[in-house]
């Protein structure tokens, strides 16, 4: 494991001002600095090492400092980020690094997109938007490069959940070879701008970001190489309504810690929304009347991006009264696009008083937006209750949609609770295990399933 910060320093301050911070930061065991905004002049390079760092600087603010003990230094370059000037052009700094213990190499990256991206009546607007876009690309082509692992940080002037954004949202920004860091508190005002962006690495802990006299707060996360293929292992649970919150909410918090899930997507949520908000160590995505099927994702993972779909316009049941039509919340969970899933009937039903032609209506809805979802980029996976095993066949079906987008599902064997009608579908990622918990205490009808998924 090593420890990295990234810091916004401020364009004012001495080394004077930041030499506190740095003993503060080596006494806290921080391995790599990725600084900006550092002003050579002024000396800010001298407490670093002062402190026994090795410390490179890249004009006209960049400078990435190590613990030589811990990491050898390769190479380093400065990089013109784009070839348009908006008052300056932008910049970043490249250091290669290999960890002396592993001899795993890592590229390391101080990067500063233009100020006033989100501030679209800025007159200098037109020319940062493009600028954002090159950096992106220029981050992107770097990190696939080859297979080094990169770990990129510093102010990008956007907080993808906050203040204004484009048409589309800031995918563009997420997607690609690296996944971001978010801090879990603002740190800048009250926006999260100052990230990390990583690819071969996984996080160990993101610590809340602290004063540095700045304007800008310090960021630090604790990582570590991934070894092998990078892996995720995700649950389906539908709790089934009408239950006791609290009883839902212990059986949710056991089977999250029995298996240490990265995510969980989760049916029949309606009547626990508010204790799902509150699961110590996950993050809840579910919108408001729109939280049937739901997601909860580790809160050390990277993470964003989240949507909620809507697919038909609902139908009459049998016993006469209206249901909601069904809803789909997607979510970026580190390398995964993710979406939770309850379909309203079995596709080889027949038309009659168990499925109007309007729930079918709904269930064709769900299937043509799940083959728009499949047909994307990037690894995907859509688990959750699909109320009819992956082998049936015909129009619709799931061996139609794995048909349409050469996607690939797996099912439990085990038969308990309600069969094998909570399963996984992937495609760009290998599902390398699936099974029922059948021990768990648990008193829905259903029995949580667990998967595990391998990034191909």
């Amino acid at each position: 494991m090593f420890r990295a910060v990234t810091w916004n320093v401020h364009h004012d301050s001495t080394g004077e001002d930041i030499r506190p911070e740095v003993e503060r930061f080596k006494k806290k065991g921080v391995d790599i600095f990725i600084l900006q905004e550092m002003k050579r002049a002024k000396g800010v390079l001298d407490p670093f090492r002062d402190a026994g760092y090795k410390i490179l600087y890249a004009e006209p603010e960049f400078a990435i400092a190590w613990n030589d003990v811990e990491f050898e230094y390769i190479s380093h370059r400065r990089i013109k980020m784009s070839p348009v000037k908006y008052w300056t052009y932008n910049y970043a700094l490249l250091v290669t690094l290999r960890e002396r213990k592993s001899g795993r190499k890592m590229k390391v990256m101080s990067y500063h997109p233009p100020a006033h991206v989100q501030a679209p009546k800025h007159p200098t607007w037109p020319k940062v938007w493009t600028v954002l876009h090159d950096v992106v690309d220029k981050w992107n082509a770097i990190a696939d490069r080859d297979e080094t692992a990169c770990l990129f940080a510093g102010d990008d002037n956007v907080d993808e959940l906050k203040g204004w954004s484009p048409r589309g949202g800031w995918g563009f920004m997420l997607d690609g070879p690296l996944r971001q860091v978010r801090a879990p508190e603002p740190t800048h005002g009250g926006r999260k701008i100052d990230d990390f962006r990583i690819k071969g690495l996984k996080v160990i802990k993101k610590h809340d970001p602290f004063a540095v006299g700045s304007d800008h707060r310090a960021f630090m996360v604790d990582f570590e190489f991934v070894e092998g293929p990078e892996q995720l292992v995700g649950g389906i649970f539908n709790l089934r309504y009408g239950r006791p919150v609290r009883v839902v909410k212990s059986e949710v918090e056991a089977f999250l810690a029995k298996h240490d899930l990265d995510f969980l997507c989760i049916q029949e949520g309606n009547d626990y929304f508010e204790v799902l908000n509150n699961i110590k160590g996950y993050k809840h995505y579910a919108k408001r009347g729109k939280h049937e099927s739901t997601i909860l994702v580790k809160e050390l993972l990277p993470q964003g991006g989240h949507r909620a779909f809507t697919y038909g316009d609902g139908w009459t049941t049998v016993t006469g009264n209206h249901h909601r039509p069904a809803h789909q919340q997607q979510v970026r969970v580190d390398w995964l696009r993710l979406r939770s899933l309850h379909l309203p009937t079995p596709s080889h039903w027949p038309l009659d008083e168990r499925t109007p032609a309007e729930r079918k209506d709904d269930l064709i809805a769900s299937m043509e937006g799940l083959k728009e979802f499949f047909l994307g980029d990037g690894p995907r996976c859509a688990a959750g209750d699909w109320n009819e095993p992956p082998t049936t066949g015909g129009e619709y079906s799931p061996k139609w949609l794995m048909n349409q987008t050469g996607a690939d599902a797996r099912a439990p064997e085990q038969l308990q609770g309600h069969g094998r009608i909570d399963w996984p579908m992937a495609k760009g990622a290998k599902i390398v295990e699936v099974w029922k918990d059948l021990k768990i205490t648990e008193g829905s009808d259903h029995e949580p399933v667990v998967f595990i998924l391998e990034k191909s």
